[in-house]
């Protein structure tokens, strides 16, 4: 939805946009007028300055499809490009297809793609032990074999415990950071010394290894990804990786409020998440909190960001990521109370921080113009975050990848979100 956002086209009372998208034709007319072409040249009229809407260019949303190709819904299981590859029959939703080389590429015109393999198998609908499991073994066609699924953390310790598994494993940072946010709205973490107790007592280190450890993830203090340009290494509390629960509760006592205090905690119910949101808990409690899990299992983004179904929770875990490479893919979208919060909704700004101050800072770094200086901004405003407690970063995810012993070239691109990167691959 970045296009219909950023592009100058006139909007509902409602807040969205006249234009209905290129199937139903309504607001044609106000769409034309903000994107025009002349020749090999396209303009992009906006209706606020954006200095990275290059980067927001990047994103699919912006890709071309030539009309008489444009099938609509029909249209995502079919691939029309001049690419390298092309497909060899249907692509079979759950089970995969067959790329073959395309006789319309010209590796003349294409400097990025070594298109090495001579044939692409991509297999859907296989379990990630059993993908993982089969590119250890490397038995027969597994041996050419490379996943974007990151291995389980019951497959983590055996790959990194065997030598010639781990020669064909790699670890990298994957895009998502977890983070905890106070709900503003509740008299408990309005208090700003509840809310320091709550991120001082924090202990990172029994987080990651509920995760599984060293291999899974990685301590943070800032919600911007620590391969991000914009990410400042700050601790603005001083919070050891494990915590101080002495030092929160002092800060808890110096609240005003009667101890223990009474907390309930929402997440993503799961396995792992279980164990791990319970080792938060342990020192979270140790510092003077009572607290209460809630594990939701579904819809959980939706019932954190409706305030009607939010309205019990004092803190919510959360995970985010950059959809391009800069802090402006992160921070507005997330603690921009005037893109995010109405009276039912808190969209991602799931705690219903709200700061005009913080606001006006977030358009003013939108508005440097040295991108180097914009990504330092950006960085303090995350610094900032945190030392209003606005936000309590806890872990930049880790990922896991193995790939077959025939698979030469192999490289985790950061900008594919570390997954493998098929335009360099190749096999023996």
């Amino acid at each position: 939805t970045y296009a219909l956002a950023l592009l100058d086209v006139p909007r509902n009372a409602d807040g969205s946009s006249t234009y209905a998208g290129p199937y139903r034709k309504t607001g044609q007319p106000a769409f034309d007028k903000a994107v025009s072409c002349s020749g090999r040249t396209i303009t992009f009229r906006l209706a606020t300055p954006m200095p990275d809407f290059n980067q927001v260019l990047g994103l699919p949303a912006f890709g071309p499809v030539r009309a008489d190709k444009d099938h609509g819904t029909a249209s995502s299981t079919q691939i029309f490009s001049n690419g390298p590859y092309m497909l060899r029959g249907p692509w079979v939703p759950s089970r995969g297809a067959t790329f073959v080389r395309n006789p319309s590429w010209d590796s003349a015109t294409d400097p990025i793609r070594g298109a090495h393999p001579g044939r692409i198998d991509f297999q859907e609908g296989i379990p990630v032990e059993t993908a993982i499991s089969r590119i250890m073994t490397t038995a027969g066609l597994d041996s050419f074999a490379v996943t974007a699924d990151s291995a389980p953390p019951a497959l983590q310790s055996n790959i990194m415990l065997t030598p010639a598994i781990r020669a064909r494993s790699t670890n990298p940072r994957a895009p998502f950071v977890d983070y905890l946010v106070p709900n503003f709205s509740r008299p408990t973490m309005a208090n700003v010394s509840v809310r320091q107790a709550l991120a001082v007592a924090t202990n990172r280190e029994a987080y990651i290894a509920a995760l599984g450890g060293d291999t899974a993830a990685e301590a943070t203090y800032a919600v911007i990804n620590k391969s991000l340009p914009a990410h400042q290494d700050s601790n603005p509390l001083g919070v050891p990786p494990r915590g101080d629960a002495t030092r929160a509760r002092a800060l808890l006592q110096a609240s005003g409020m009667t101890l223990p205090v009474s907390i309930t905690v929402a997440y993503r119910k799961g396995t792992m998440a279980d164990k791990a949101m319970a080792a938060l808990q342990q020192g979270w409690q140790s510092a003077g909190f009572r607290v209460t899990l809630d594990g939701v299992d579904r819809d959980y983004f939706t019932t954190i960001a409706t305030v009607q179904n939010s309205r019990g929770y004092d803190v919510m875990w959360a995970v985010g990521s950059a959809e391009w490479p800069s802090g402006s893919s992160v921070i507005p979208s997330l603690f921009d109370s005037r893109v995010n919060l109405t009276a039912t909704s808190s969209g991602q700004d799931y705690g219903r921080f709200a700061s005009s101050a913080f606001n006006a800072k977030i358009d003013a770094a939108a508005l440097v113009p040295d991108a180097s200086d914009r990504e330092k901004a950006w960085g303090k405003l995350d610094e900032e975050l945190s030392s209003q407690v606005a936000v309590i970063p806890l872990t930049n995810q880790k990922s896991v990848f193995v790939h077959g012993a025939g698979v030469t070239s192999y490289i985790d691109n950061q900008a594919l979100g570390g997954t493998v990167d098929l335009a360099t691959v190749a096999v023996k």
